[in-house]
């Protein structure tokens, strides 16, 4: 990288929600003997942390950890990137949505960056029921990680699913508004229905280029 200042935010989710880097004034959730285990009960953080892509990665779904974050300088509006790696646990890419179905196209919340009341600011969800006339969805499947990377410039957004560009319209669904860089933001990961796994969540202070997303 040109410059490792344009690391914003990183957690790696080892058993903890600490952030590995994020500015001074960011707030987290501390985790105590009644998240992670103690002498009688040593593995309960098995209940929250799964197997990741390193170590360990954070379980997202009911009933499990609430994973928020506070403070300035978490993101940047005019120029970006988001980069993680998810793992579903419950998914299936054979059930595709069409024009009649009865049923609506399910977005699946992975996180929401917000600031004050209103839509988020930027916000990603998964796509459980793709398209019809998707012809390549990403290949989710339950125990297999994916690679996900959004960037933005002020021009485009571009994706780019491990490691590779492309559209992944019918597979990624995103939110992004202008917000004031100099007041607060919340960031959350959703926990109430994602049935996810999520590992090593990065954003950087702009768009990076293919070759340092190859990298990741």
């Amino acid at each position: 990288f040109r410059d490792a200042a344009d690391l914003l935010f990183r957690i790696d989710f080892n058993r903890t929600l600490e952030p590995v880097a994020a500015p001074q004034d960011v707030t987290f959730p501390e985790l105590g003997p009644e998240d992670l285990g103690d002498d009688l009960t040593p593995n309960r953080w098995k209940q929250y942390f799964g197997t990741g892509v390193e170590r360990e990665g954070l379980c997202l779904g009911p009933e499990k950890l609430t994973a928020a974050y506070e403070g300035t300088g978490l993101a940047l509006p005019d120029q970006g990137t988001v980069a993680f790696w998810i793992r579903p646990r419950d998914w299936n890419d054979e059930t595709r949505w069409h024009m009649l179905a009865k049923w609506p196209m399910k977005h699946v919340p992975v996180f929401r960056l917000t600031q004050g009341e209103g839509p988020p600011k930027l916000a990603l969800n998964l796509i459980r029921t793709p398209n019809e006339t998707v012809l390549s969805p990403i290949g989710f499947h339950p125990g297999r990680w994916v690679h996900i990377v959004w960037t933005w410039d002020g021009k485009q957004d571009q994706w780019f699913v491990d490691g590779k560009p492309g559209s992944y319209g019918g597979s990624l669904h995103r939110e992004r508004r202008e917000w004031n860089p100099d007041k607060p933001v919340n960031l959350a990961f959703n926990h109430d229905e994602s049935q996810c796994e999520i590992d090593d969540f990065r954003i950087y202070a702009r768009a990076l280029a293919p070759s340092e997303i190859t990298n990741l």
